[in-house]
C-alpha cells in the first residue's frame, strides 16, 4: 500500500498466496513483481511452479526458459520438465530430469521427475525401478513415496501401493495429500470405513481440499449415509471440483441404485 512499486513486497505476497494454495492470486502477485523487475530470480522460480500448479504449461515453460537464460538452475530445470510433461513433450522432460540427476545425484526431486516422465511415456515398470533403485545417499521424503505409490497403483500393485502410501504418511503426518491418496486407494479397495477416516484426516489438515471432500462423499454414500454424502458433494462442488470428480461421484451413485441423486448431481453440475 505504501509503495506499490516495491518488487520484493509483490514477490513475498505471491509466496504467501502460493503457500496458502491461492493460485490465481499468487500468479497475479508474482507477475506484478516481474513487471517491476523482469529478471527477479525469486519471483521467476516461484511463478514457474505456480503456473505448473495451474496447468498453464506454456507460461510455465516460458518462465522456466527465461530463468535458465539468466543462470544454471536445477529448480528451473525441474519446472521446465513438469511443463514439458504437461505439454506431452516427455522425451524432453526426461532429458531435463536426467541433467538434474547428473548435477545433483543426491536430490530426490530429480529422480521423481525422471520417473514421472517415464510413466507419461507408458514405461511404468521403468518408473517403478527408478524409485526402487534410488541411491542410498538420497534422503527420501514423503514426496517420492507419494509418487511411487501412484506408479505402483497404475501398475496394478495395490498392496505395494498402499505400503508406499503408509511410508509417505510416516514421513509426514501433516501432509494432507498423503492421507487423500490413502483414502483414494481405500475406495479402490472398497474399504469405505477406512477411506472415510483417511479423507476426514485430509480435510482436517486442508479444509479446502476438494478431492478429499469428494472421497468423504463417496465413502458415505457406500455406507448408506446418502444425505451426508450429497451435502459433502455440494461442498466439494463449491470448492470447484473438476468435472471428472463429478462424473465419478455420479458413477458411484448409479452403481448404488441412487438414480435420482445422480440426476440431482447432474443438475447441480449444470448450474456451476
Amino acid at each position: 500500500m505504501i509503495d506499490p512499486e516495491y518488487d520484493w513486497a509483490w514477490a513475498e505476497l505471491g509466496w504467501v498466496y502460493m503457500r496458502s494454495n491461492q493460485v490465481d492470486d499468487a500468479i497475479a502477485a508474482f507477475e506484478e513483481a516481474l513487471k517491476l523487475s523482469p529478471n527477479y530470480i525469486f519471483a521467476l522460480n516461484n511463478l514457474a511452479s505456480v503456473y505448473n500448479t495451474a496447468e498453464q504449461y506454456e507460461q510455465a515453460l516460458d518462465t522456466a526458459n527465461h530463468l535458465l537464460s539468466l543462470q544454471d538452475n536445477n529448480w528451473a530445470l525441474l519446472q521446465r520438465a513438469e511443463a514439458l510433461r504437461g505439454l506431452g513433450r516427455n522425451m524432453q522432460a526426461l532429458r531435463d530430469a536426467s541433467v538434474v540427476i547428473e548435477q545433483e545425484p543426491t536430490w530426490e526431486d530429480g529422480y521423481v521427475s525422471k520417473a514421472l516422465a517415464l510413466e507419461e511415456m507408458g514405461l511404468g515398470g521403468a518408473a517403478i525401478e527408478v524409485y526402487e533403485t534410488l541411491p542410498d545417499d538420497v534422503s527420501r521424503t514423503d514426496y517420492s513415496y507419494y509418487y511411487q505409490a501412484w506408479a505402483l497403483q497404475h501398475d496394478g500393485q495395490a498392496d505395494a501401493a498402499m505400503a508406499a502410501v503408509e511410508k509417505a504418511i510416516a514421513k509426514d503426518l501433516e501432509d494432507y495429500s498423503n492421507w487423500e491418496l490413502k483414502s483414494l486407494f481405500l475406495i479402490y479397495g472398497e474399504d469405505y470405513y477406512a477411506s472415510l477416516a483417511a479423507a476426514r484426516r485430509a480435510t482436517e489438515l486442508q479444509p479446502r481440499a476438494e478431492w478429499s471432500v469428494l472421497y468423504q462423499a463417496i465413502s458415505q454414500a457406500h455406507l448408506g449415509e446418502v444425505e451426508q454424502a450429497m451435502a459433502l458433494f455440494d461442498e466439494a462442488h463449491n470448492l470447484n471440483l473438476p468435472d471428472g470428480g463429478t462424473n465419478w461421484f455420479v458413477e458411484h451413485l448409479i452403481g448404488l441404485g441412487l438414480t435420482q441423486e445422480a440426476k440431482d448431481v447432474r443438475e447441480i453440475s449444470k448450474d456451476r
